[in-house]
């Protein structure tokens, strides 16, 4: 049946409403679907976000103690202590990645407690089981780690010398910590990026393919405004620039999500110790994988040449 122009002139425009329609629907959306963590359309894709999931330490064999701690916002985050041997040279807090959660480090914890270091993960806000609804990409969280530190010290009375193991969002937390605290004695950053304003086109032509040099300043302010997230204070390769303790890069030459060359620019800014090592067929989330079994080894070797053996929490409290 033929259509009268009438008709076809409404049916262009019902098309018309509704993109108009869907494009400022998804505008106002797009920064609850970056920066909310448990996201219900991104949980429609990603089983983890539906679901909390609680530290297995029998699994594991592992002597560790769950941990709520308090920010200085008011929210409990939920976090683990798994206790080294006898003479503890230090503590290492690992930090995970974006919609990740502190259990991914349960099956890699004994690597550092049988080298003489007590192991402790937390969920970043809004993650597992941690109280928040928004990530910060390391602006809250850096104040959430000082805090968790804070409550080792007090509660656990664990004065040993702290060493910040970051992937991702969480070695850029480990950056932003660093920089502003000298509670911390060493990082190892996995997987970081430069800057969360050079990340956001990384991340769209990994997701859908589409290569862009940047996104446009108003939508770009528009997402990180909305959920109250100063972009320009996310710039690991600034802040590392205030950073003299030792610093261990690790980074996947196959990584898209976060090309190598982004953390080759945080290396050069860094000022005191440091060292790179480039894992060739590893990605954004396979460098334990890739690395095989010496990928912990150098690891625990590399902090072993700055840590010095301390007295455990019990005989320092």
């Amino acid at each position: 049946m033929k259509l009268s122009k009438k008709k076809i002139r409404f049916f262009l425009f019902l098309m018309l409403f509704f993109s108009m329609a869907f494009f400022i629907t998804g505008a106002w959306y797009l920064p609850y679907v970056v920066a909310e963590v448990k996201n219900p359309v991104v949980a429609l894709f990603n089983k983890s976000l539906r679901h909390t999931e609680k530290p297995d330490f029998n699994k594991y064999n592992l002597n560790g103690k769950e941990i709520i701690f308090t920010t200085r916002d008011s929210l409990q985050l939920s976090a683990y202590l798994i206790y080294g041997k006898p003479q503890v040279k230090g503590t290492v807090i690992a930090l995970h990645g974006y919609r990740s959660n502190k259990n991914k480090y349960l099956p890699i914890a004994r690597h550092f407690t049988e080298a003489g270091y007590n192991f402790a993960a937390m969920d970043l806000r809004g993650h597992n089981q941690s109280e928040g609804e928004m990530t910060g990409f390391s602006y809250f969280e850096k104040n959430d780690v000082l805090d968790f530190i804070s409550y080792l010290k007090q509660k656990e009375h664990i004065q040993t010398e702290y060493i910040l193991y970051g992937h991702s969002i969480g070695a850029a937390t480990a950056i932003a910590v660093a920089a502003e605290s000298d509670e911390i004695s060493l990082l190892v950053l996995e997987s970081i990026f430069a800057s969360l304003e050079n990340i956001i086109p990384n991340y769209i032509k990994f997701y859908t393919g589409i290569e862009i040099d940047s996104i446009p300043e108003g939508v770009e302010n528009r997402v990180f405004e909305s959920v109250e997230i100063p972009l320009d204070q996310i710039n690991p390769e600034e802040q590392a620039k205030q950073i003299d303790v030792p610093v261990l890069f690790i980074h996947g030459e196959q990584d898209k999500k976060v090309p190598l060359e982004q953390a080759r620019k945080i290396y050069e800014n860094i000022q005191g110790e440091k060292a790179f090592i480039v894992i060739k067929s590893a990605t954004h989330n396979t460098l334990w994988e890739e690395g095989g079994k010496d990928y912990f080894k150098t690891i625990i070797e590399f902090i072993d040449r700055f840590i010095q053996a301390k007295p455990n929490s019990e005989e320092s409290s």
